[in-house]
């Protein structure tokens, strides 16, 4: 009979934050390894037969700040907005007032 110290085992370590900011739909990942049972050493490819937990899963980010300090950082903003980039945290963030100003109007 095998001992249970030599079976591996999949091991999830800590999540990752989530990727979205400004109440937009994200990620949040998890590292998964492989390690022998009741240790932390790593088990190699011996877990690539077993069925693998699910290691990412969609999030939201935190609600979007209301402090007035909403402003355009860049001087492309208008084109951000004409091309509809607002949706995207990155553009949300760098044109605040554009994008505001574009979600307010439906």
């Amino acid at each position: 009979m095998v001992g249970f110290d030599i079976l591996p085992s999949q091991h999830l370590l800590s999540s990752a934050q989530c990727t979205a900011t400004c109440s937009r739909q994200g990620f949040q990942s998890r590292i998964l390894q492989c390690v022998w049972h009741g240790s932390t050493r790593p088990a190699g490819n011996a877990c690539r037969d077993q069925q693998r937990p699910i290691v990412m899963r969609p999030c939201k980010g935190p609600p979007c700040q209301s402090n007035g300090n909403c402003t355009d950082r860049s001087s492309y903003c208008s084109l951000a907005k004409t091309l509809h980039l607002c949706r995207l945290s990155r553009y949300h963030l760098q044109c605040c007032e554009s994008c505001r100003t574009r979600e307010s109007k439906g």
